[in-house]
């Protein structure tokens, strides 16, 4: 019986799902990725995921990492069985200066399908967000093309933020996970701190929106860092 051990052994973990979390680490510096604060490093980023194997986490060092998204087709784009780490608080993602509005910062990739491609297994941990709001002020248009989201959705399946802070995020609805045939958001551990945009009076904001089935929201604080006299909201739930 003994002789059956490895076998057995290597059986166990391809059917647990063991040996698929042990990929690798992606470094984004390696792809071209600067994280000085001033340098453009999305196409790098984008780079770095592309070339991510199933189970790979691309990794991103201590830095800021400026990004440029636009409409429907710019942001940086997720594959599903490829991961995003940092180092929490140090590791900060933010939209440039001056960038304008744009759809989301992170949505499905081409590869995926475009925006509206399905993205699954997916886990982005120990990541700051910043939409740079101090130097895009430009008010949000009502329709979802315009709406400066950081993660955008709509069609998906087992995705986990966890350890991630936002700040500021100052969207419609910061994280949008929009599909009601979807399923399996956990969001743990993350700190959102809202920025009311104060030239959108009448839109009423949800940091954390969820259309979908089978999710959790468990230790996360929202804060609202100025004052609002219209609707804030930490969680909208749909489905």
């Amino acid at each position: 019986m003994k002789k059956y051990l490895p076998f057995l052994l290597v059986a166990f973990l391809l059917s647990s799902g063991f040996a698929h979390a042990q990929g690798k680490r992606i470094n984004v510096k390696s792809f071209g990725a600067v994280g000085n604060g001033s340098t453009d490093d999305m196409r790098a980023i984008q780079k770095a995921i592309d070339n991510a194997g199933t189970g790979d986490t691309v990794y991103f060092p201590e830095g800021t990492y400026i990004i440029s998204p636009s409409d429907t087709t710019d942001y940086i784009g997720l594959r599903s069985n490829v991961n995003l780490s940092g180092v929490k608080g140090k590791s900060i993602i933010k939209v440039k200066p001056g960038n304008g509005n744009f759809a989301t910062m992170l949505g499905a990739a081409r590869s995926q399908g475009g925006l509206y491609g399905k993205v699954s297994n997916v886990t982005i941990k120990n990541l700051t967000f910043n939409d740079n709001y101090a130097t895009n002020s430009a008010s949000i248009g009502r329709d979802r093309p315009t709406r400066n989201q950081v993660i955008s959705l709509f069609n998906f399946n087992n995705i986990t933020i966890d350890n991630c802070i936002f700040n500021p995020i100052s969207s419609r609805n910061g994280l949008a996970f929009n599909s009601s045939k979807s399923s399996g958001v956990t969001i743990t551990n993350c700190d959102f701190n809202f920025l009311w945009r104060e030239k959108d009076k009448y839109y009423d904001n949800s940091t954390v929106y969820l259309e979908c089935s089978n999710y959790k929201v468990q230790n996360n604080s929202f804060r609202v860092l100025n004052k609002s006299i219209y609707a804030t909201c930490a969680i909208e739930v749909h489905g």
